[in-house]
């Protein structure tokens, strides 16, 4: 394999990164590239065999033993560091757009002590090795950690986007790795884990124990968990999910987050948001919520919601969480797909959703609209926005 990467956009990245760092991110790259297509894999598979077949939403057989046993996480000497809910975000907080990167990149805020990176699932079109394209998070997390070599402090890295005990062990091992390559101090980099997926909840407990000696925090994200639910069980109709907002979707959720929050106590990890009043479920999954009929106005709302959001987020501006986004434009294309009834007893058919969406669309707004009509009139749900709205940006500049 050829250790020289290739920039595909020339300058940007490859003036933050010194030759040292380049060839760091080479052996990063290439010491975990099998591992991490194998789990990519077993990502598809997993998701393939829950849609088609069905899951056992259930606490895993094979991982009692963990479950069972008494052991904390080395939460230790912790306290100097702040919760890590103020961070450098280079996953959802930021838009796609290569010169945007670039831009944060060069203006990282190192007095932060916690940062977040793409998850694995993403890829760093722009640099190539061999003539593929980088694992997005380890762009990031090099970056970050040369951006931190001159800073003696403490800082962590919250890790997105889990969805089982093997990749939260994967997670260590890069970790470990990186503390090598920067020399170091074993488990210095901290970690807090979000639990964003259905299938991570349900193996919360085993991610921590693969992540204990570095663990310092845990958060539940329920705009993240109902994306992940809803891409999952939302291709059949008994998954057809109402009419949310956050309050709605905190209150469907708040067994699932009693039951993670229950995990970090009981193990003494710290946990961010925590309310010790919720019931824990014995398992962390939800059925459908009870159906509400959505009216025309709730479809306009989230149709201008979902064109402004996706408008200023290819132009560098992120509006609100990019998984309330997901959530609205998956529930969109349910309501289509399916031609839920609306309350004025008309039903969101394809032709109902364009003229809809020629009403109230504007147009300096066209060529964004096109764009989501490709996500709404998918025969499937788009697993994620992110990389088909990156092509799409890129076209329209050439």
């Amino acid at each position: 394999m050829s250790s020289k990467l290739e920039f595909t956009h020339g300058t940007g990245f490859s003036s933050l990164l010194s030759d040292a760092a380049q060839a760091r991110l080479v052996q990063l790259t290439e010491a975990f590239q099998v591992t991490r297509s194998d789990l990519l894999q077993k990502r598809n598979d997993r998701f393939r065999s829950a849609r088609l077949i069905g899951y056992a939403w259930t606490l895993k057989p094979e991982s009692e033993r963990v479950r069972l046993a008494a052991w904390k996480a080395s939460v230790r000497s912790d306290e100097h560091m702040n919760a890590p809910d103020t961070f450098v975000d280079f996953e959802d907080g930021l838009s796609p757009l290569w010169d945007h990167r670039v831009e944060a990149a060069q203006n990282l805020d190192r007095s932060m002590a916690w940062f977040r990176p793409r998850g694995i699932h993403m890829e760093e079109k722009s640099i190539l090795l061999a003539g593929r394209p980088l694992p997005a998070a380890w762009v990031d997390l090099v970056i970050w950690l040369e951006s931190r070599r001159e800073n003696k402090g403490h800082f962590g890295v919250r890790i997105p986007k889990l969805e089982t005990a093997f990749e939260a062990r994967f997670w260590s091992d890069v970790l470990f790795y990186l503390e090598d390559l920067y020399r170091l101090p074993r488990a210095s980099i901290r970690a807090a884990l979000e639990v964003e997926t259905v299938f991570g909840a349900i193996e919360c407990e085993e991610m921590i124990f693969e992540l204990k000696d570095r663990i310092s925090w845990m958060m539940f994200d329920p705009l993240d968990y109902a994306f992940h639910w809803i891409k999952i069980l939302g291709h059949q109709q008994s998954g057809l999910l109402p009419v949310m907002d956050a309050e709605a979707i905190s209150q469907w959720l708040a067994p699932v987050l009693g039951f993670v929050a229950s995990r970090a106590e009981k193990r003494g990890v710290h946990f961010l948001g925590s309310d010790r009043s919720l019931q824990a479920l014995e398992v962390p999954f939800v059925t459908t919520p009870g159906w509400v009929t959505p009216s025309e106005k709730d479809v306009e709302r989230m149709l201008r919601d979902c064109l402004r959001f996706l408008d200023r987020w290819l132009q560098g501006d992120v509006v609100f969480p990019l998984a309330r986004f997901e959530l609205d434009r998956c529930q969109l294309w349910q309501w289509v797909r399916f031609q839920a009834v609306l309350t004025g007893s008309e039903r969101l058919s394809v032709s109902e959703y364009l003229r809809i969406r020629h009403l109230i669309v504007d147009r300096e707004l066209e060529s964004t609209a096109r764009l989501f009509d490709s996500f709404i009139l998918n025969s499937n749900i788009t697993e994620y926005s992110v990389p088909a709205a990156l092509n799409y940006a890129e076209s329209s500049l050439r």
